[in-house]
């Protein structure tokens, strides 16, 4: 990452979502009352690592074959709620190119997603138009997520599970 791309001082590192976003997701398993509904911050944060973690393996089409169709609008109203506004647009272009081939979108969701599939090639021209925007999403909604992971750590501890 070039200097003016790289993430602010006080940011939270790739690694400490995908790490935070693990203990929530342990601590969702293992709470008495899992019907008790969990703040925002929670969701979000959980949510922020599972796209981070993917956009970083494999792009648009990892993270759409891994969420196998779950969660998609969940995933858009985080990423507007982290003001991830170069993310989102393309995150929503992708949701377009899957709309636009349900029967594709369906047979990928289905495959072993290193098959070739030409939903997973649009997907992918989507994802190289991410990388080439140079605002990937940590860096674009770092101040946010700076903030909706400090109020995840605090559910955390106020859970006993930090």
């Amino acid at each position: 990452m070039t200097a003016e791309n790289s993430l602010p001082e006080d940011a939270v590192s790739h690694e400490e979502l995908l790490d935070l976003g693990a203990r929530l997701q342990q601590a969702l398993k293992n709470r008495a009352d899992p019907q008790q509904p969990v703040s925002q911050a929670v969701t979000d944060v959980m949510l922020a690592a599972f796209i981070a973690r993917n956009l970083h393996q494999g792009g648009f089409a990892q993270l759409f074959f891994n969420a196998q169709g779950g969660y998609l609008r969940e995933m858009a109203d985080m990423l507007q709620n982290v003001n991830a506004r170069n993310t989102l647009n393309l995150y929503e272009r992708a949701v377009r190119v899957c709309l636009a081939d349900k029967p594709g979108y369906q047979s990928f969701l289905a495959s072993d997603f290193v098959s070739d599939s030409a939903l997973k090639n649009a997907l992918h021209e989507v994802s190289l138009d991410y990388f080439a925007s140079g605002l990937q999403f940590e860096l674009e909604a770092a101040a946010q997520l700076r903030l909706v992971c400090q109020q995840a750590r605090i559910w955390l501890r106020q859970h006993s599970c930090l």
